[in-house]
């Protein structure tokens, strides 16, 4: 079965996109998204501290790493 993908893109007053992509009715962070509104200066290093099960990349142009709903909420409640 194919891994569906629907990417939700919104904006807050200061314009920056804050991207959610819908992978099968479960919601997934663009880390590099999470990191800019948490002041980490590099998402990469943040992608190598979560689990297996915590992140995936997909490769539409461009290349996204991504985040699960429970690791974001926790590192916004963390921030």
């Amino acid at each position: 079965m194919a891994i569906q993908h629907a990417l939700q893109v919104f904006e807050y007053e200061d314009k920056r996109p804050f991207r959610i992509i819908d992978r099968n009715g479960e919601p997934w962070f663009v880390l590099v998204d999470v990191c800019r509104e948490l002041d980490i200066g590099n998402p990469s290093q943040a992608a190598i501290g979560l689990d297996d099960d915590e992140k995936t990349t997909i490769v539409p142009p461009p290349e996204m790493t991504l985040s699960t709903r429970p690791w974001t909420h926790n590192a916004l409640v963390a921030a």
